[in-house]
């Protein structure tokens, strides 16, 4: 997949098209406002189970949306087909908490979509666990606009807060709870930066070796990977998601606890600091955070220098890939 986008305008409309989907997105006219609503109300609610689990059944019912509320703001998540076996995964846009009375999908301008795709460009281009980036479409409505954003639809992969809630086996939920660590690490060693980052934000697709995405790209930030206190700010935020999920507090400490392992992967400095914020406060997490921050510096000194002096970026959208650091 190329990362060239392209730069597309019509009276009152203005779009950001991945140059693999330019005459897919041309074919379907979606600069015309109407025939974008009409897509939105043809295509159906993206299932959000994993393909056979027992929530499937009933899931085609239940947008996305529902289980990622909130920052992110979206409306009802839908699939469109494209007749080959893929399909885009349409998000439009919606704003989220007590904005969504207020504003709706109106935005004051296409910046935050735009903003979006890019950054998924980049993200795929670097490698990350996220699902490839389709287009960006906004009309004017007035002074406000309106729009959504689209991805390539991940296969064979399900909401991880629908699989967690389905009770896998034990087996079964270690592997995934593992799948999960480690793309929320590779998608912060990869320089991304999640807004909101709760289990409704992630997808996984389980068997014999699962892998697990991170998606919903609104407001993320890229650049070199961010500290050890910035992800385990995140890690915190995805903790309360998890403790939302599972009424068993002891069952979802023992889940997070199965996810920090595998996302620290061994790094002392991040491992400090994801302690920190888990069981401590006052004095005591400052100077966790602080013997975090020392550990951090010292590797990226000792390991990272050489690599930053060998890397160059040929890529138009992200002119300061991230610094590749050693665990």
């Amino acid at each position: 997949m190329r990362a060239e986008l392209h730069a597309l305008e019509s009276p009152g409309a203005r779009a950001l098209v991945a140059a693999d989907w330019r005459t897919e997105f041309d074919t379907l006219g979606l600069l015309d406002p109407a025939r974008w609503a009409a897509l939105l109300r043809t295509s159906p609610i993206l299932e959000t189970s994993l393909p056979g689990s027992s929530a499937a059944s009933h899931s085609a019912s239940t947008p996305l949306a529902k289980a990622s509320s909130g920052p992110a703001g979206r409306a009802i998540v839908r699939t469109h087909s494209l007749g080959d076996g893929r399909e885009w995964v349409l998000r439009p846009f919606h704003h989220g908490g007590w904005l969504g009375g207020l504003l709706g999908q109106r935005l004051s301008s296409p910046a935050r979509l735009f903003a979006e795709l890019k950054a998924t460009a980049v993200l795929v281009r670097r490698g990350a666990p996220v699902a490839p980036a389709a287009f960006a479409v906004a009309h004017r409505q007035g002074a406000s606009w309106t729009g959504g954003v689209a991805t390539m639809r991940l296969a064979s992969t399900g909401n991880a807060a629908e699989w967690l809630a389905g009770e896998p086996s034990e087996q079964e939920r270690s592997a995934g709870l593992h799948a999960l660590g480690r793309a929320i690490r590779a998608f912060h060693d990869h320089g991304g930066r999640h807004a909101d980052l709760h289990l409704g934000n992630l997808v996984l697709r389980t068997g014999d070796a699962p892998r697990a995405f991170v998606v919903d790209l609104d407001q993320v930030a890229i650049g070199a990977p961010p500290s050890p206190q910035r992800r385990a700010r995140e890690l915190a935020r995805l903790d309360r998601s998890v403790h939302k999920r599972i009424e068993d507090r002891a069952a979802a400490a023992a889940a997070m606890a199965e996810l920090r392992d595998a996302y620290a992967a061994g790094d002392r400095a991040i491992a400090l600091a994801l302690d920190a914020f888990r069981t401590r406060g006052g004095a005591e997490r400052q100077l966790t955070l602080l013997r975090a921050r020392y550990a951090w510096g010292a590797r990226r000194k000792n390991a990272a220098r050489s690599a930053l002096e060998r890397t160059t970026s040929t890529d138009p959208l992200d002119p300061a890939p991230p610094t590749r650091t050693g665990r």
